[in-house]
């Protein structure tokens, strides 16, 4: 069961790179902002998971090692460009979509500096340094969920009166969905985290994560790598309908 969570973690890091730099090398293409933003975020969050699972190889605990801290440090720093895309995409100049990017950075920041600073003695809940981390990277996940879900609702609307494409209302639903998991994932960091540290506890939660990830996994692969039978059976299902229909 380990061996094949810590696969499943290795996939998605392998995966979340090659979104990664496809985005990266579409944004030098077309000047685009967005597909950087979100390009730098699954490229930093590869290499965090790379990291993540060196500890598990070694038969090392997770917490409590230099490897996690420099994971976490780079998994937050692509978190930024995350919360600046979902601000830019979803809610431009919107003055508190502003103020949440600016908490989330400066939550990150600031935590993870405490972290460095103070150690092992960072990584209990009753550290308010250890929640600023979390918030930080947790809201711009469930954020990104909320966002999408209301961008597939009014595509919804669009396609029934044929003023968009049925992919299109598809591939927000995949984002919502994408969201949705990576929400549930930083959930899941909590029950690593308080008294119970032992190595087999953590390579269930390892195990756990690694099905939210795989999750996550098939919904970006839909999204930015359909197949063809995918596709075929998203152009079958749009059907125009009238207004008054």
């Amino acid at each position: 069961m380990i061996d094949s969570a810590l696969i499943v973690q290795l996939v998605a890091a392998v995966f979340f790179l090659v979104v990664g730099i496809r985005l990266i090398m579409l944004s030098w293409r077309t000047g685009e902002t967005p597909e950087k933003l979100l390009g730098a975020y699954f490229v930093f969050t590869g290499l965090a998971y790379v990291l993540w699972q060196l500890p598990l190889y070694f038969e090392q605990a997770m917490t409590g090692n230099p490897i996690d801290l420099v994971s976490w440090a780079l998994y937050c720093v692509g978190v930024i460009p995350f919360v600046l895309f979902a601000r830019l995409v979803f809610r431009p100049e919107i003055a508190w979509a502003t103020g949440l990017v600016r908490f989330c950075i400066v939550a990150l920041v600031a935590g993870m500096t405490a972290w460095i600073v103070q150690g092992e003695e960072y990584y209990v809940f009753q550290n308010p340094w250890y929640w600023a981390v979390w918030l930080g990277y947790s809201i711009p996940c469930l954020w990104f969920a909320i966002e999408a879900f209301l961008c597939h609702a009014s595509a919804k609307r669009r396609v029934r009166i044929g003023l968009c494409d049925h992919v299109v209302a598809n591939r927000y639903l995949l984002f919502a969905l994408f969201g949705v998991f990576q929400t549930s994932a930083c959930f899941n960091d909590l029950a690593t985290t308080p008294m119970e540290t032992s190595l087999a506890f953590q390579r269930t939660m390892a195990s756990v994560t690694g099905a939210i990830e795989m999750c996550g996994i098939v919904t970006l692969f839909l999204a930015f790598f359909p197949p063809v039978f995918y596709q075929r059976w998203l152009e079958s299902a749009t059907v125009p309908e009238s207004i008054e229909g």
